[in-house]
């Protein structure tokens, strides 16, 4: 059986939903709220305009004892002005498997 981790967030922006989508559902602005010792870029093509499901978006990052790591995501939902979901392909947070029970 395997495990599939969920991590879910909330946080109070002092600024209307409208705003709120336009800078985190630009790609570009990833770096911007990633701490800087991470050492986090995006690695991918530039990205021009907004999300959109099936996007694929590449980092390099150093967020341990500056070992660069690669990281892949792709976009798999959008709902405009509410929410997105990015799943992990490649990088740092395997999903775990336990062996099968014979």
């Amino acid at each position: 059986m395997s495990s599939t981790y969920r991590i879910r967030q909330s946080q109070l922006l002092p600024v209307g939903m409208d705003k709120a989508w336009e800078f985190f559902s630009d790609p570009n602005n990833l770096q911007h709220i990633t701490p800087p010792r991470m050492g986090f870029t995006v690695t991918s093509e530039p990205h021009q305009g907004r999300i959109y499901a099936g996007q694929i978006i590449e980092y390099r990052l150093k967020p341990l004892f500056g070992i660069p790591m690669y990281w892949m995501t792709e976009i798999t939902r959008v709902d405009p002005g509410r929410m997105f979901i990015d799943e992990q392909r490649f990088g740092p947070l395997q999903l775990l498997a336990s062996p099968a029970s014979l």
